[in-house]
C-alpha cells in the first residue's frame, strides 16, 4: 500500500499526519521479508495490532497445525525483528502454572511510496493482486454473511472520478489522511475497551484509489507493461504461498538487485556478478536458478542477450477467476453486492492493463477491533474522505474545462469501506 511517508505507525499518539517509517533503505524491507516468508507471522502481527497475546493463547487460537515451540520460535523471531514487543506477564487464568509473557505488535506491515518503487514491476502486480484477491474474500465473505448491510451507518461506495494531475495528487492525499486516522482509532479504541472491558466488535475498512484503463485502451490489448507475461499464473499453486515466493525477493537485497537489474537487460549469471557483487559467480547461478523456480526469473532467448542469460519475467498476470475466488456464491444476493461487483470487474481491468502497478495508487484493507465510539469515527471519517473526493473531481474538472487540456484527465476509481465483519475472531487478518 503506497503512501506519501515513511515514519512507522506505532501504538503511541501520533501527530494528525503521521509518517509511516523512519528506518529507509533495504532495512525495511528485510524486515517485511521477515513477515511475509511465513504466512502464520503475519497472521500473528495483524492479531496482536488489535489485542495482547501470548504464545500460548495465539497457538489455542489460530495455531491450527503449528507445534507451539513452532508458534513460540515465530514470536521470538518477530520479536528480534521490531514487528512485537514484550507487554507485560499474566498469570494464567488457573492461577497456577507458569505466567504467560503477553505480546503487541508495533506497527502494520505498510508497502509506502518510498519501499513500491524499490519493487520490480512483476512484485508490484503479485503484491496488488495477492491484496485484492484478501479483500474479496473479506467483503464477499461479510455480503454473503449480511454483516455488510446490518448496520445502516455503514459505509460502502464505489465511485469512478476524472481527474487531472493535481487532483490526483490531492486525492492520493485524502485517502493516506483517512487511513491514517483510522490506525490512530484502532490505538484510541484499545485504550478503551481495555478500560470498560467491552467486547468490541470487529470492522473491515477498505480504501482503493487507482488509475483506471482510458476507454480506447481498455476495449483493446493490455498496455505495453503486461504485455511481456505469458499466460495466466496461479495467486496459490499450492506448494509456495505467493507471499512466500515475494519475500524470497524483496526479504534479499541481493536477490532484489538481481530482478531490479534483469528486468532492465537480459544478462547471464557472470555478468550481474560482475556488475553487482557481492557473492561468487556460482552463487549467482544458484540465485538465478532459484529464482527462475519462483516464477521471477525466465531463460532469455538468444536475441535478449547472451548464452545463458537470464530476464526479469513479463508483470505478472493473474487469473480473474482466481482473484475473486474466495468471494462466496451468496455474496451476490446483498444488497451492497452491486456495488462490490463495480469494483471488482474495474480493479481486474485496471490490474490487465497495468494501472494498479503505477507509483502512486493506494490499496489496502485492515480490519480493526473498535467499541461503538470507534465505529462513529471511523464511518465518519470516510463520509469526510468522500465529501473531499468530490470536491477535488469538482475543482479538477473546472481546471480541465478553462485549461482545455483533455488529454491529461485521469480516469480514477476510488472504492471506500467500513461495514462489520462476519469473519469470527480468530480469522482476522490485516492486510496493506
Amino acid at each position: 500500500m503506497p503512501t506519501p511517508s515513511r515514519e512507522r505507525l506505532s501504538l503511541t499518539k501520533v501527530p494528525p499526519k503521521p509518517r509511516l517509517r523512519t528506518n529507509t533503505g533495504p532495512s525495511y524491507l528485510l524486515r517485511l521479508g521477515v513477515l511475509y516468508i511465513h504466512p502464520l507471522r503475519m497472521k500473528i502481527v495483524s492479531e496482536l495490532y488489535m489485542r495482547e497475546m501470548s504464545p500460548t493463547h495465539a497457538h489455542e487460537d489460530f495455531g491450527g497445525d503449528t507445534s507451539y515451540g513452532a508458534m513460540l520460535k515465530h514470536f521470538k523471531t518477530l520479536e528480534e525483528h521490531g514487528w512485537l514487543r514484550w507487554v507485560r506477564q499474566e498469570q494464567a487464568s488457573s492461577g497456577s502454572g507458569r505466567p504467560h509473557s503477553l505480546y503487541r505488535a508495533t506497527e502494520l506491515a505498510v508497502v509506502d511510496d518510498e519501499t513500491w518503487e524499490e519493487l520490480p514491476t512483476s512484485l508490484q502486480v503479485a503484491f496488488t493482486a495477492r491484496t485484492l484477491q484478501q479483500l474479496g474474500e473479506r467483503v464477499g465473505g461479510s455480503l454473503a454473511d449480511g454483516a455488510v448491510d446490518r448496520r445502516e451507518d455503514r459505509a460502502f461506495d464505489c465511485r469512478s472520478l476524472a481527474l487531472d494531475a493535481r487532483g490526483w495528487r490531492a486525492a492520493m492525499d485524502a485517502l493516506a489522511d483517512c487511513f491514517h486516522s483510522h490506525v490512530q482509532e484502532q490505538v484510541d479504541a484499545k485504550i478503551r475497551l481495555e478500560k470498560s472491558q467491552e467486547p468490541g466488535l470487529l470492522m473491515t475498512i477498505a480504501l482503493a484509489g487507482f488509475p483506471s484503463p482510458h476507454p480506447a485502451s481498455s476495449r483493446g490489448r493490455p498496455s505495453d507493461r503486461m504485455a511481456g507475461a505469458s499466460g495466466f499464473l496461479r495467486l496459490d499453486d499450492g506448494t509456495v504461498p505467493l507471499s512466500t515466493r515475494m519475500a524470497k525477493v524483496f526479504g534479499d537485497p541481493l536477490n532484489l538487485e538481481i530482478v531490479n537489474v534483469l528486468e532492465m537487460e537480459a544478462l547471464p549469471p557472470s555478468q550481474l556478478q560482475a556488475r553487482l557483487g557481492g557473492a561468487s559467480p556460482r552463487a549467482y547461478w544458484r540465485r538465478c536458478k532459484a529464482l527462475t523456480e519462483l516464477g521471477w526469473l525466465v531463460k532469455a532467448t538468444d536475441a535478449d542477450g547472451s548464452p545463458g542469460a537470464y530476464r526479469a519475467a513479463g508483470p505478472q498476470v493473474f487469473d480473474d477467476a482466481d482473484i475473486w475466488s474466495a468471494v462466496p456464491e451468496g455474496a451476490e444476493k446483498a444488497e451492497s453486492w452491486p456495488i462490490f461487483h463495480e469494483f471488482c470487474e474495474k480493479a481486474s481491468n485496471a490490474l490487465r492493463h497495468g494501472c494498479n502497478a503505477q507509483p502512486v495508487r493506494h490499496v489496502t484493507w485492515c480490519t480493526f477491533l473498535l467499541d461503538e465510539q470507534g465505529w462513529k469515527q471511523v464511518t465518519r471519517s470516510l463520509r469526510a474522505c468522500q465529501d473531499r473526493l468530490s470536491r477535488i473531481a469538482t475543482e479538477s474538472q473546472r481546471r480541465i474545462e478553462f485549461g482545455g487540456d483533455s488529454a491529461s484527465v485521469i480516469p480514477a476509481t476510488f472504492f471506500l469501506a467500513g461495514f462489520e465483519d462476519a469473519m469470527k475472531w480468530q480469522d482476522t487478518q490485516t492486510i496493506c
